[in-house]
């Protein structure tokens, strides 16, 4: 019987999660390269994962490594440790999923294993990172255009910023998906008659752009907001301007942690909640905290809050009152 040619994977908090969108690449391509006949090996960090997840692939081997849990250190000290592992029991390629492992692509190409980089975004120009970070992150990037072997990038911008700047060629590969059948509204909300973001709330996604137009959207739409800061990054948020601010809630996030005026306790199991926009201030008053910088804060279980995967508090909303509608 032949050989499985075997690959391993690292630079994602492993397999599987629903960290962000390398987990979900990663959560998707492993199973794929099992069922073409790959030995598929991810490494991760020891909480990065779901293994209860019932959709996982059995046939992924998942291994976790060790970090320094902190939001500028974790890539490189889990990289390292992977490099490591992967030097003592070297695979047939090694894909790597940031370039903030590119400090030890010269130790798996001296052990004679081929990597495929995927070079992600710039991680380097983005706000969340100090200049020390940002000139480390680079230096990550010039590595890995020096000793990475096959690079692939996600988007024709990217390719060009790399063949410009460190005169790397590679292949592109958009990122893909999966056809799905038209969602159902969320619960207490009509179909069409809300605007939805998801996102991680971070300056690079633009959020700042969308809670500017919010306002005006709110005239004829609820405005939701899903997500979170990750690392617990701060992204300041504007002034609401009218009382349509009454009909803009939030998911998931991490905005300016303050308790609701009502008395809402948080309750296990849910975690990273903050207090929506109207849940602060009364629309006659338009209070805002200006300058507040986020934190992780805690989800609460009362109506005006968006339950999201992991909580058990499923969103409700009176008829009368609009989402974070205060009393």
């Amino acid at each position: 019987m032949a050989h499985a040619p075997s690959v391993v994977v690292v630079g994602t908090r492993g397999y599987p999660s629903y960290y962000g969108g390398l987990e979900t690449a990663v959560r998707k391509l492993a199973p794929y390269l099992v069922e073409h006949g790959w030995d598929v090996t991810v490494h991760g960090r020891r909480d990065g994962t779901r293994d209860d997840d019932p959709n996982r692939e059995t046939r992924v081997h998942s291994v976790p490594v060790w970090a320094l849990e902190s939001k500028s250190l974790s890539n490189l000290s889990s990289g390292l440790a992977s490099t490591l592992k992967m030097l003592r029991d070297p695979p047939d390629v090694a894909l790597v999923m940031s370039t903030a492992i590119g400090f030890w692509l010269p130790l798996l190409k001296l052990r004679g294993i081929p990597t495929v980089v995927n070079t992600d975004g710039l991680e380097w120009e983005r706000d969340k990172w100090g200049r020390l970070a940002k000139a480390v992150l680079l230096a990550g990037a010039w590595m890995t255009a020096r000793f990475g072997d096959q690079l692939v990038f996600d988007a024709r911008a990217i390719e060009r910023y790399w063949n410009e700047r460190f005169h790397r060629e590679g292949h592109y590969i958009p990122y893909g998906g999966e056809p799905l059948p038209p969602p159902a509204p969320l619960d207490g909300l009509t179909a069409r008659g809300y605007v939805l973001l998801v996102a991680r709330f971070v300056p690079e996604n633009t959020v700042s752009e969308f809670l500017a137009a919010a306002d005006r959207l709110a005239d004829d739409f609820d405005v939701v907001l899903v997500g979170s800061t990750g690392w617990g990054g701060g992204l300041t948020m504007p002034p609401p301007t009218s009382p349509r601010s009454t009909r803009v809630s939030a998911g998931s996030a991490t905005f300016p942690t303050r308790r609701p005026s009502t008395g809402c306790t948080p309750t296990p199991p849910c975690t990273s909640m903050a207090t929506p926009w109207a849940a602060r201030t009364r629309p006659s008053s338009r209070r805002w905290p200006r300058g507040h910088r986020s934190s992780p804060a805690t989800r609460c279980t009362t109506g005006r809050y968006w339950a999201t995967p992991g909580s058990t508090a499923p969103p409700t909303r009176s008829p009368s009152k609009p989402w974070s509608a205060m009393s």
